[in-house]
Order: structure tokens, then C-alpha cells, then sequence
């Protein structure tokens, strides 16, 4: 995010990971679903910047961002979802200061899984023009400067993408074991599958995941049983178990698991190839935990995290 962040400041022109848009109107369905189709493009090429109040060679403009600043980044995921189906809250909207002058940046980070648009971004101009910001069923991604429709070769670098994020992950644990102390114990489970590799057969293990780190570590037969939920699904376990002011919402979430790195532990995230995570029932334990021994907990890892 910082990076993201400093990149879009320093920024001279657009790029591949730098939108500059000289205002926008949350208020307004096309400037709303024109910002939309950027964000997921961005997403879907590994994360960027939005610049609001910039003109095209990266300097302020003055603009009124007021309503801009003012945008909840929920909103702006229920926007997403509204069009995509897909949970995406990596979304920031920060404010900051070029030349004396206020700007306002959208920070986007990388989608888990290719967002694809499942409707139509319609709208009408001021004019009484009818335009589309982009069409249904497609993925939309940065080609330069520029938020388009991908093409097979962007689909290969996608898929090939993801696929080296899978292989880092599973070299990192090699790597663990190959690190381990001389004296260090390493438990094998038996009969293990791969995680992902759905087993029903009679010799599989069934296991209650738990963040309990005395617990066996062992890989995961079936993720849609051990990890179920989708984040929607965690934030309605969590509503009727927290007390009102706790500060729940899907950017406190997001706060929560890129601060706590809950992405990187198998034990609370499974992440399937082509879906959104997907998070056990000890994940929201978990939150619960640090609830009951902290009232702020969540309160207090956004602003941590918005530092």
C-alpha cells in the first residue's frame, strides 16, 4: 500500500499501476462506475493507485474533494460486488498533501481471483448520452494507461501468475522444514492430500482447524468443509457475538488480516485458484478472542493500519 501510495505521488504521467482523474463524484453513476471499472482493472493487474485531483502530468489541481475523502471504502466494495459478485475490500481512500495542495488517493491492492464483471455499467451522461463503462463477462485489466478488456495473453500472465503464488507458498514450508533446528520434531499426518484435493474415502482424516499452537499442523482434505465461509459469512457470525460499537466492518477486516498476515496462515485461510479466500470457523474465534480481551481491538487496528 505504502509503495502504491508514494508511487502515485511522485508519479509524472499514468502507467500501468497510476490512474489520474482530475475529480470525481461518488454521487454520480457514471463517474461511480467509470472509478469501478479502474479499480478492478487495477486489481487485476497487481494493485494501484487512483489519483483524485491530478491532472494528466501528475501535478494537483485544487479540486473539491471533500465528497471524495468522504467515501466509506465499504461502500465502494458493496459497489463492486453489486457488479462482480465478488467480495473485493482491498480498497483505501486516503488524503494527501503535493504542493500545498489537497489530494486524494485510492489505494487498491491485488485481487485473491480475476474480478470479472457479471453486469453491464450503464449509464447516461449529462448530455442524455448513453454510455458503457464496460460489458458483462469481461475482465477487465491495465493495458499502459489504459483500464480495457483482457486479452488471451492476459489470461495466461493471470493464471501463470497465481500459479507462482502457489509455488512461492509451498516453497516457503518446504523451506521451513529444511530450516528447522537439528533437534526440532516434525510431524507427518497420515493419510494427508493436497489442500484443495477433495478426499471422501474412509481412510481420510477429518480434523477441527484451531489457532491453538500446540495443536498438529496437518494439511487439509476437504477446504469447503474445514474453511467454509466466505467473509460476508464471518462478518454475520461475528454481528450477533459483538457488541455494537466494536467497529466491524469489511475495512476492519481487511485492517485485521493484512496487519495480523491471517492470509498467509492456512489455519484461518484457504485460497482457491480461481474464487475468493474462503475462512474457517477458528478465524472468527480467533477475532472473538482478541475481542474479549481487548474492547478496541478493531478500532484500533484501522487506524494502525491507515498510518
Amino acid at each position: 500500500m505504502e509503495d502504491f501510495t508514494e508511487k502515485c505521488l511522485n508519479a509524472k504521467r499514468e502507467s500501468r499501476s497510476i490512474e489520474f482523474k482530475e475529480r470525481f463524484s461518488p454521487n454520480d453513476k457514471g463517474e461511480l462506475a467509470e472509478i469501478v471499472k479502474d479499480i478492478v482493472s487495477l486489481a487485476n493487474t497487481g494493485g494501484g493507485a487512483i489519483g483524485v485531483g491530478f491532472d494528466n502530468h501528475g501535478m494537483p489541481v485544487g479540486a473539491d474533494l471533500v465528497d471524495v475523502l468522504r467515501f466509506d471504502p465499504a461502500k465502494i466494495t458493496d459497489v463492486i460486488r453489486s457488479y462482480t459478485g465478488e467480495h473485493f475490500a482491498d480498497v483505501q481512500v486516503l488524503s494527501a498533501n503535493k504542493d500545498g495542495l489537497t489530494v486524494a488517493l485510492i489505494i487498491v491492492g491485488e485481487s485473491e481471483s480475476p474480478l470479472v464483471f457479471e453486469k453491464v455499467g450503464s449509464y447516461r451522461t449529462p448530455e442524455g448520452k448513453d454510455k458503457t463503462a464496460f460489458v458483462q463477462g469481461a475482465l477487465y485489466v491495465r493495458h499502459g494507461a489504459k483500464s480495457e478488456p483482457a486479452t488471451s495473453a492476459d489470461l495466461r500472465r493471470i493464471i501463470e501468475q497465481k500459479l507462482e503464488n502457489t509455488r512461492k507458498r509451498w516453497m516457503d514450508g518446504l523451506k521451513k522444514v529444511v530450516e528447522a533446528p537439528s533437534d526440532a520434531e516434525i510431524s507427518v499426518a497420515y493419510p494427508a492430500v493436497y489442500v484443495g484435493k477433495l478426499d471422501s474415502s474412509a481412510e481420510a482424516q477429518p480434523f477441527q482447524p484451531t489457532f491453538d499452537e500446540t495443536k498438529p499442523y496437518v494439511l487439509v482434505s476437504d477446504p469447503n468443509q474445514s474453511h467454509p465461509l466466505r467473509q460476508k459469512e464471518v462478518i454475520a457470525q461475528l454481528k450477533p457475538r459483538l457488541p455494537e460499537d466494536s467497529g466491524l466492518t469489511t475495512h476492519t477486516l481487511l485492517a485485521v488480516r493484512r496487519l495480523y498476515k491471517i492470509d498467509d496462515d492456512e489455519r484461518f485461510v484457504y485460497k482457491p485458484l480461481y474464487g475468493s479466500p474462503q475462512y474457517s470457523a477458528a478465524f472468527v474465534d480467533w477475532l472473538i478472542e482478541k475481542i474479549r480481551k481487548d474492547s478496541d481491538f478493531f478500532w484500533k487496528a484501522r487506524q494502525e493500519y491507515a498510518t
